[in-house]
């Protein structure tokens, strides 16, 4: 990986990479990094047999894969929707855009706010041809001694740290700031970078999807969206009833009315009903609305609902999609 990442040109040192893993592992008990070595297969089978290991598990809530941008893990996916509620449980994490045999197995595709992820491939830049320059070897920059010993290093679940002598500013220092576990967010169109240098092209109005607006976004907590997702036929919770009751029809309403949810539930229950698009569209004048009046699932460009119900015009302008039958909404 440090090769690959130095070929791409994303560091300038193999050696940062390797200080990164180790400062990842050091910053919590909990936090692994594992070489595997370099055959792919025995990445696939690593990957599945841990995610197996997990979901046999009583403790075990939710698996979230970073797959998507590989076919190979489509059977696997398969065979795990189908032993019962297991597909509830597993959920894709977007990186690189989702191939169509994993978006074909219908798991929930998970966006995380910020640049967490990369979107691209790596791609080895010194196979592209450049022009040949002469160096002479009192000018060839020698390694350092201790970028050498890095390098040479190699991971494994085994590996001792203890003897090595970690930089002033480690990786592990950085991460012991670590966040709280991600909540799901439903963003709106992507942030304008602070930091751009300016431009001469005047600031463009913030993207308005008609005279009603955008809708205010909606944070919830995996657990508790994953407790509403699980409930099935009469134990599913009415819609209008707990987002803005009484239900009017109760006595032939065959959803739960008696539930007491939590705020964190109540979010849950709210988002995804933003999934289903008002019949009213942008014309929609009822304040209380539960329904969406735009895709809530734009996270940096990408709709990453792979079965959204919105229309093109539901979504910011330049949108790219996951659901490859956006057109005939």
């Amino acid at each position: 990986m440090g090769r690959a990442l130095l070929n791409d040109g994303s560091i300038d040192d193999p050696s940062l990479f390797h200080e990164f893993a180790i400062g990842f592992t050091e910053a919590k008990s909990s936090f692994n990094f594992i070489d595997i070595g370099l055959g792919k297969g025995t990445l696939v089978r690593k990957i599945q047999e841990t995610a197996m290991w997990h979901l046999g598990c009583y403790n075990c809530r939710h698996v979230m894969l970073g797959v998507g941008h590989s076919a190979q893990y489509a059977p696997f996916l398969r065979r795990v929707n189908e032993a019962g509620d297991a597909r509830m449980c597993v959920s894709i994490l977007l990186g690189e855009p989702i191939v169509r045999e994993i978006e074909a197995c219908g798991n929930t595709v998970y966006a995380l706010d910020g640049d967490i992820f990369r979107t691209t491939k790596l791609v080895d830049k010194t196979l592209i041809e450049t022009p040949s320059v002469q160096h002479t070897e009192a000018t060839k920059p020698q390694s350092s001694p201790v970028a050498r010993a890095a390098t040479q290093a190699v991971l494994t679940p085994a590996t001792s740290t203890s003897s090595m002598s970690p930089p002033q500013t480690s990786w592990a220092k950085i991460t012991k700031s670590a966040s709280p576990p991600p909540k799901l967010t439903m963003p709106l169109p992507p942030k304008q970078d602070k930091t751009k240098p300016a431009s001469k092209t005047p600031p463009q109005p913030a993207w308005s999807p008609g005279p009603r607006g955008r809708d205010p976004p909606i944070t919830v907590g995996i657990p508790a969206m994953e407790d509403i997702k699980r409930r099935e036929d009469t134990d599913k919770l009415c819609n209008n009833h707990f987002l803005r009751g009484p239900c009017t029809r109760i006595g032939a309403c065959t959803f739960n009315h008696t539930f007491k949810p939590s705020k964190e539930q109540l979010k849950a229950l709210a988002m995804l009903a933003r999934q289903n698009p008002c019949i009213n569209g942008q014309d929609c004048d009822v304040n209380d609305c539960i329904y969406g009046h735009n895709c809530p699932n734009v996270t940096n460009g990408v709709c990453t609902r792979s079965h959204c119900r919105f229309k093109v015009d539901g979504h910011p302008p330049n949108t790219k999609f996951t659901n490859s039958k956006i057109h005939e909404n």
